[in-house]
């Protein structure tokens, strides 16, 4: 797309709402002026912009959009978009300010079609309440969900420049010490989650952030909870995992699913959570996922493959202490049933090797654990239709083997039947009539399905 011309830039720059007009007018001069003592011959246009960005008056993409001539996409509602980055598994998060209060926040914005679904709407305020219930400071902070005009998005908290430990590309080993108590810290925040009757799903080394400064000295860790882990719409978390398009997306991700989940294609249980920490744990320790291969989907069958023989897929670690080695054996079992049931048990035990108290008798109580309803609905359409399917072809051929004569009788039985119901029905209409009152022609019982605020589904006749 062309650059627009620098008096067209200007006119843009008023139109978009970030700057009054008087201001503009001001700015202008003073831009004006400084690209004249420059002397660049560059484009004048991409000058303005550069020199704006520098002096702080608007954002690098902000100035992006701008010289689109895209004046339509810097406000959503009170928040201010100063930055756009794109998720993981689609969808954006804009980095923003609420205007009112000067607090920077996240925005996830909620794509409108698919929350026209009633079980992605409702699984989407299941995540956002739960999440705005966690206090652990481990955890991403998860605030609202908010609709304003023809938007809906979750706000969150803003991390700053944060940087997952995959991404600072932190490949030597962590002390012992350090990474058993990095985990620690994460598996708490998971067993809150779990304690609400969630998961979080998407353990990984990409989950974990922080500051650049602070991860090169193993300490400032946080970790993403929904939505910033990159599943807005929860479709990932409810996927079967037979895509291979779905699996080469989580890239290095697919080491910390839990074997079952990649043989059933379930969603991940709070065992599978445990799973995921273990390895993370492992992952620390060793510098690299041991059981990363060449591609995603090799990883995947892999892992497939070896769990079916072995009880673990992460091989010991040279040096570490038999405590943390018996650790890392039963959070990483290939068979859920021998791993802790959830991350708080998991925690206690971490705790206990580093002679700490127990974590559990700080968490809340536990509530009934939630299934995914994005997976329930896909299961159940999927058996409907496969039954559907084998039902019409059953139908089609007994029908095929009826014969004439039986066709003619069945005709003839259908008109004897037809004749005594309308001599019943002249005979006692009226006595009918009498003794039920008005019937309704229309009593065929409607099913009403609407989701509340609370996310509660209701059905009604």
């Amino acid at each position: 797309m062309p650059v627009l011309p620098l008096d067209i830039f200007w006119k843009r720059l008023a139109e978009s709402g970030l700057l009054s007009v008087d201001k503009i007018r001001g700015i202008q001069a003073t831009c004006s002026d400084a690209i004249k003592q420059s002397g660049s011959l560059e484009n004048q246009t991409a000058l303005a912009a550069q020199w704006l960005v520098r002096q702080e008056i608007v954002t690098l993409w902000q100035a992006k959009q701008l010289a689109k001539g895209s004046v339509s996409s810097f406000f959503m509602g009170e928040y201010r978009l100063l930055e756009k980055c794109e998720m993981p598994f689609g969808g954006v998060m804009y980095r923003g300010r609420h205007d009112p209060t000067k607090q920077s926040v996240s925005l996830v914005p909620i794509d409108d079609s698919a929350s026209q679904r009633v079980e992605v709407w409702t699984e989407i305020i299941r995540h956002v309440e739960r999440a705005a219930e966690t206090t652990s400071p481990v955890l991403s902070r998860t605030w609202a969900l908010e609709s304003t005009g023809e938007h809906r998005f979750i706000v969150c908290e803003d991390l700053g420049s944060v940087v997952s430990i995959t991404a600072l590309g932190q490949t030597s080993r962590w002390p012992i010490v350090e990474a058993v108590l990095a985990t620690l810290s994460v598996c708490r925040g998971v067993a809150e989650i779990h304690r609400l009757g969630g998961i979080h799903g998407m353990i990984s080394t990409s989950v974990v952030v922080g500051p650049a400064a602070d991860l090169m000295v193993h300490k400032g860790l946080r970790l993403l909870q929904y939505p910033l882990f990159g599943d807005p719409l929860c479709l990932v978390s409810a996927d079967s995992f037979r895509s291979s398009r779905v699996v080469s997306k989580l890239g290095e991700k697919i080491c910390f699913v839990p074997p079952e989940r990649l043989v059933s294609g379930e969603p991940v249980t709070p065992m599978g959570d445990v799973y995921g920490v273990g390895c993370l744990l492992h992952t620390l320790l060793t510098g690299s996922p041991i059981v990363l291969k060449e591609s995603p989907a090799a990883t995947a069958t892999f892992i497939r493959e070896k769990a079916a023989r072995l009880s673990t897929l992460w091989p010991p670690i040279e040096g570490c202490p038999k405590e943390i080695q018996s650790l890392l054996d039963f959070m990483t079992a290939t068979d859920p049933h021998r791993r802790y049931c959830d991350a708080a048990e998991a925690a206690d035990a971490i705790a206990a090797c580093l002679q700490y108290s127990e974590v559990s008798p700080e968490l809340p109580p536990q509530r009934a654990f939630q299934k995914n309803l994005l997976a329930v609905v896909n299961k159940s359409a999927a058996t409907v239709g496969s039954t559907s399917r084998n039902r019409a072809t059953k139908i089609s051929r007994r029908y095929q083997k009826l014969s004439a004569l039986s066709f003619a009788a069945l005709m003839v039985l259908t008109v004897v039947v037809i004749f005594f119901n309308v001599a019943d029905m002249v005979t006692f209409g009226i006595g009918f009539q009498r003794s039920f009152g008005c019937y309704s022609r229309q009593r065929k019982p409607i099913l009403f399905i609407r989701c509340s605020a609370s996310g509660k589904i209701f059905l009604r006749w």
